[in-house]
């Protein structure tokens, strides 16, 4: 289970990454939260693979949630669009064309400035 805080002397019964029915050998922390893992995702884990966190497990890779990379504007005969290029690494996985409108655009403001601002998109 994930703890909050100074993590406890034992681990639990199983590895906190999502499907992972290894037993625990290490913690991993991230934010204020300490999760459990098996030495396998500890590796993982520390040579940068992409995590997040849903409740009290790890969700690792492919299985994790894809980063904000970069917002296009364009304009169409349908109105204002944004493009949102979503992936993993810089590498680019996704991309998802929305209409935009000021509510739209103030709530990616909001979402920006609690995580990192993507770069400047290539394809422009």
């Amino acid at each position: 289970m994930a703890r909050h805080g100074t993590p406890y002397s034992s681990f639990p019964a199983r590895c906190q990454v999502r499907g992972c029915r290894a037993s625990p050998q290490e913690w991993y922390e991230q934010g204020r939260t300490t999760f459990e893992v098996c030495h396998e995702h500890g590796l993982h884990l520390r040579a940068g693979e992409a995590r997040s966190v849903d409740g009290d497990e790890l969700l690792l890779g492919p299985d994790s949630a894809p980063a904000l990379l970069g917002v296009r504007h364009l304009r169409s005969a349908a109105g204002p669009l944004l493009t949102l290029r979503l992936g993993r690494h810089g590498v680019c996985t996704q991309e998802i064309t929305i209409r935009d409108s000021p509510g739209l655009r103030t709530a990616l403001r909001v979402l920006l400035d609690h995580g990192e601002s993507p770069g400047p998109d290539p394809s422009e």
